[in-house]
């Protein structure tokens, strides 16, 4: 597993490999399969979410906004990405 920068700063988790990734959600219904760039990108995500919520929660003000920044810049690359309706599909 190594890590993929993005251009405008941060990174996210990028398994090796060539194979494809299923990625399965029941709380959206959501059942694909993914490159394993996206499925870094959808994981990342997740845990860049779960993050920003938790910090929120505990009044952990600038944790929470780096964990947010780092989201939006996540999902400024996935909306880029040829696997962009994948990618937003699993994390709907």
């Amino acid at each position: 597993m190594g890590f993929m920068q993005l251009p405008g700063g941060g990174d996210f988790m990028n398994p090796e490999g060539e194979a494809r990734w299923h990625f399965s959600n029941p709380g959206n219904y959501c059942e694909l399969d993914v490159s394993a760039e996206a499925a870094g990108i959808i994981i990342t995500a997740l845990v860049l979410n779960h993050r920003s919520w938790m910090y929120d929660r505990h009044d952990e003000e600038e944790l929470c906004a780096h964990y947010c920044e780092r989201h939006r810049q996540l999902m400024k690359y996935a909306g880029e990405h040829h696997e962009a309706d994948a990618i937003f599909r699993a994390l709907d």
